[in-house]
């Protein structure tokens, strides 16, 4: 288990440097405003994908682990769901857009926006698709697939924003063209077509959503919780400092990456294990998880005021706030990712949704108290409160099904440094 985090993360490490680094040539390139634009097109694109996966890719992870149903009947149930399903997505959200757009994301329905909805089908299969892996234990794919993706943004980033006059439009297609080829190329690597009757095919869908349901509102309910703040802030300021408060997310949310590596290994583990094992490996994990989010957080902090400006440019100079109030809620979050991906694997979906749910009302509420008074400064601070609550509350539940005591989740001990020492001090 502690390989398999390792590689990951190794391999998150490298991924999330290339998107850095995209972020940086985006700024560098469109500055605060035209970020912001670029910022509100991609997570309007994201929602979409988030409304639509109802369920179905946390579904997927856990049927494959479970081998209910053969790898032939899920692949090509995800796929035909994802490119029929997300084309009418697509068309109803065009629908929407055309007369809501200018009042609820201050842009008018043009070319951009249109490309960006445009992209529902392909990222509900990539999601798809990506947790198909996980539930397969095929990790390697699963990296080599985040790989491409990272690589591709990046470069088709680079030059298409180098040679383009209209750099906000170069960036928008750069980023649906790495999105493509990133679906193609999962397409290639995990073909696996079947024959596939509509009598089981309904039957499957109705035990994939039976459970996908629970973690789909859960999942609807981070995703808003993590991203509906660039909104409300696009709404009562400018697309400007959206796009300086995304910087700041951008940095602050990087901890994740070790966070969300841990936790996409940690839902399949358990899923396959006794209650017991399940009680002995999510605690050290926990602990472990916590104390090197931590050390993250506090050198982030300390390099923010000179690794922005120098990065980003003096214009997103103002970021830094925002990143010091994120980032004491990010590192107590990363607890929420890992014990839900515990309980989601005991069976325990719906835990989810009372977390996040709690977290998005607290979120909500500081939120149109904060933003309107401080910006972008505001949005940040309304997350962490949100993110520390939705923390206190995971560890309430974890703790009372699993009747292991708070203190072994979070608080490190003596043995767990001499055991990682052991393994790798030598």
């Amino acid at each position: 288990m502690f390989l398999d985090i390792l590689y990951r993360f190794l391999t998150q490490f490298g991924v999330s440097a290339l998107n850095f680094a995209a972020a940086i040539l985006v700024a560098r390139y469109l500055g605060p405003a035209g970020k912001g634009i670029f910022v509100i097109i991609t997570l309007t694109a994201g929602i979409m994908v988030t409304f639509g996966n109802l369920g179905l890719g946390q579904a997927l992870l856990y049927f494959r682990a479970k081998k209910n149903y053969t790898n032939r009947e899920l692949w090509t149930f995800s796929l035909f769901f994802a490119l029929v399903w997300g084309g009418v997505l697509t068309g109803l959200a065009l629908a929407v857009l055309w007369v809501w757009a200018p009042l609820l994301l201050k842009i008018k329905l043009d070319t951009l926006l249109i490309m960006g909805v445009g992209t529902v089908p392909v990222l509900l299969w990539i999601e798809f698709n990506r947790t198909y892996l996980m539930g397969g234990h095929q990790f390697h794919l699963y990296n080599v697939v985040d790989g491409v993706r990272g690589i591709s943004w990046f470069a088709l980033a680079w030059i298409f924003m180098a040679v383009s006059s209209n750099r906000l439009q170069a960036a928008v297609v750069a980023w649906l063209a790495s999105a493509v080829l990133t679906g193609l190329v999962q397409l290639v690597l995990t073909w696996n077509p079947g024959k596939l009757r509509v009598k089981k095919a309904f039957a499957m869908g109705k035990d994939l959503f039976g459970y996908g349901i629970k973690t789909y509102v859960t999942t609807l309910l981070q995703f808003f919780n993590y991203r509906l703040d660039a909104f409300i802030l696009n709404y009562f300021s400018t697309s400007a400092v959206v796009g300086i408060y995304s910087v700041a997310v951008s940095m602050g949310e990087a901890i994740w990456k070790l966070n969300n590596s841990v936790a996409s290994l940690v839902f399949p583990k358990i899923a396959a294990l006794s209650h017991e094992k399940a009680n002995l490996l999510t605690p050290i994990t926990s602990r472990l998880t916590l104390t090197v989010s931590f050390l993250m957080a506090v050198v982030l902090a300390a390099a923010g005021p000179y690794v922005i400006p120098l990065l980003f440019g003096r214009a997103f100079a103002p970021a830094v706030t925002p990143l010091w109030f994120l980032l004491p809620g990010i590192v107590a979050f990363g607890l929420v990712k890992i014990l839900y991906g515990d309980l989601a694997g005991r069976g325990f979906p719906g835990i989810g949704g009372w977390v996040t749910g709690t977290a998005l009302v607290l979120t909500l509420l500081f939120d149109f108290t904060m933003i309107p008074l401080w910006k972008a400064s505001g949005a940040a601070a309304a997350s962490s409160i949100s993110y520390m609550a939705a923390a206190g509350l995971c560890i309430f539940f974890f703790t009372r099904i699993t009747g292991i005591h708070h203190r072994e989740v979070w608080a490190l001990k003596g043995a767990d440094v001499k055991g990682i020492w052991k393994r790798f001090g030598k």
